[in-house]
């Protein structure tokens, strides 16, 4: 009789009736009356009449019911069956700025890892001017005897340290002659020691390298040797 008539998977509707065609997103694995039903999380069907559903791949998700796996958004990525936006994480070289934002690392930065974690600072003494740095290697050094801030994002953020003098651009840092001292970082030049005063050391990081001749006996500015302490 027509009511032994039972739909067949991928169709639905009762026995003996008109069937109809599972819609997209949905599916139905079995003959008999028993209703389409939705994809699960993490799996779409674009096509009619399915008996199955396909799994979404890498960088998409697909929510229930999903005709279709949507792309996570740019410089994320996602394991095949991601069920939801919050599986798409961000790229290294990218960190979450707000959700569904993936921004690069800026300059003086780097991350080696998916996911939301922050970007990582250069270390005092390095400097880096790449965007979206994903290895610590690219944070290089600033030059020999001069210093920079953490995150600092190009060599001029390199300052010469205290008893060297130099440019502030990663040029050279050149100790302090006898006879001068530096007490602060940059490029301002070293200081003479006063007239009546010398030093025999080089580098020097404070005045109080600088020596008074002994009496009755003076030097001119930045003399670097008791010799050229003589009488006025």
């Amino acid at each position: 009789v027509l009511t032994n008539c039972s739909c067949n998977a991928g169709y639905t509707g009762d026995d003996g009736t008109e069937c109809s065609e599972c819609l997209a997103g949905t599916r139905k694995s079995v003959n008999g009356t028993s209703p389409c039903v939705d994809c699960e999380a993490g799996k779409f069907i674009e096509t009619l009449a399915s008996t199955i559903c396909k799994t979404c791949g890498e960088g998409v998700y697909s929510e229930k019911g999903a005709h279709n796996c949507t792309e996570c958004p740019e410089h994320s990525y996602s394991f095949a069956g991601s069920d939801n936006l919050t599986q798409c994480f961000c790229n290294v070289g990218y960190t979450a700025v707000e959700k569904g934002v993936c921004g690069v690392c800026i300059a003086g930065t780097w991350k080696s890892v998916n996911g939301s974690s922050v970007c990582v600072k250069c270390g005092e003494g390095k400097y880096s001017v790449t965007l979206g740095a994903i290895q610590e290697l690219y944070c290089l050094n600033c030059t020999a005897n001069s210093n920079s801030f953490d995150g600092s994002n190009a060599d001029t953020n390199c300052s010469c340290n205290i008893g060297y003098s130099g440019p502030d651009s990663g040029g050279k840092c050149v100790a302090c002659e006898a006879g001068k001292y530096k007490n602060v970082s940059g490029s301002s030049p070293c200081s003479d020691c006063a007239v009546g005063k010398y030093s025999p050391t080089s580098g020097a990081v404070t005045i109080l390298t600088c020596i008074e001749c002994p009496a009755p006996f003076s030097s001119w500015y930045g003399s670097d040797t008791v010799t050229d302490c003589s009488e006025c």
